[in-house]
């Protein structure tokens, strides 16, 4: 009885080590993969929050400029508007100045006409001059306003990328949980009938060596 039920217990034990054994090994393998993934997460949530601050104060910088560009701009469309009203009235006068001019005929008339005559066009050439030099302002502040934009543009995108990273990430544990789970209840089951079968065997050994 001794020597069946010896070797029926030790190979038994060896089968039911070899379970455990393979258990323990898969175990760990799920650790380090989950672990791997883990530290993954932990370097983008560090990044993460690192941009986000960053992102954050470009974000209020530009919005700043922003406004101020926008406030340049309300400006620079008033004093446009007032510049062509201001021209209108010197067109005016203008036609009743050449209007008075051709019913002159006294010299020193004429020449204060004329006189008159250039003052208005050197104030219409200043104004005209002075709404280019705004519309050029405009266009500026246009530009920043733009280029501003770009940058929060940017730094949204950053915060974005990230958060994709992320979520590709714990999605990728997600479905490794979900996998190790059903392989581990499969596996569980085949071992779980080995497991028998090897008990199975030692007590047939046992009873059979009696």
């Amino acid at each position: 009885m001794g020597k069946i039920s010896l070797k029926t217990a030790l190979i038994g034990g060896l089968i039911a080590s070899c379970v455990v054994v393979a258990t323990l090994s898969r175990a760990c393998r799920l650790t380090t993969k989950i672990g791997h993934l883990e530290g993954q997460i932990e370097e983008i949530s560090a990044i993460s929050e690192t941009d986000r601050k960053a992102a954050e104060k470009t974000i209020a910088e530009q919005t700043k400029i922003i406004g101020d560009m926008t406030k340049k701009i309300e400006v620079a469309n008033t004093e446009v508007f007032k510049k062509n009203e201001q021209i209108k009235s010197v067109n005016m006068t203008l036609e009743e100045l050449d209007k008075q001019y051709k019913t002159l005929t006294d010299c020193p008339l004429q020449r204060d006409n004329l006189t008159k005559q250039v003052t208005a066009w050197k104030d219409k050439f200043s104004l005209a001059k002075g709404i280019i030099e705004d519309k050029d302002g405009i266009i500026f502040s246009l530009t920043d306003k733009y280029e501003a934009q770009v940058k929060i543009t940017a730094a949204v995108q950053v915060q974005l990328d990230n958060c994709t990273t992320m979520q590709t990430l714990l999605e990728k544990e997600v479905t490794a949980l979900k996998w190790e789970l059903r392989k581990s209840r499969l596996v569980g089951s085949v071992k779980t009938g080995i497991v028998l079968a090897a008990a199975g065997y030692v007590i047939y050994g046992l009873v059979k060596g009696k």
